[in-house]
């Protein structure tokens, strides 16, 4: 889902499973653990969950 938003394909729904799923506190840190070779699919999961604020 990561993959698809770096190029800008937008699937709402999914979009907001994954928010919802990597909001959880551990979740998102399990994640943001497994991306530390990934800068950018890292900053887009910041992205992504940074948008739950709106």
């Amino acid at each position: 889902m990561l993959r698809l938003r770096k190029r800008g394909v937008a699937e709402p729904s999914l979009e907001a499973w994954a928010r919802a799923a990597a909001g959880r506190w551990l979740a998102g840190k399990q994640l943001d653990a497994h991306l530390t070779r990934s800068p950018e699919l890292r900053a887009a999961l910041r992205d992504l969950l940074a948008e739950d604020g709106r």
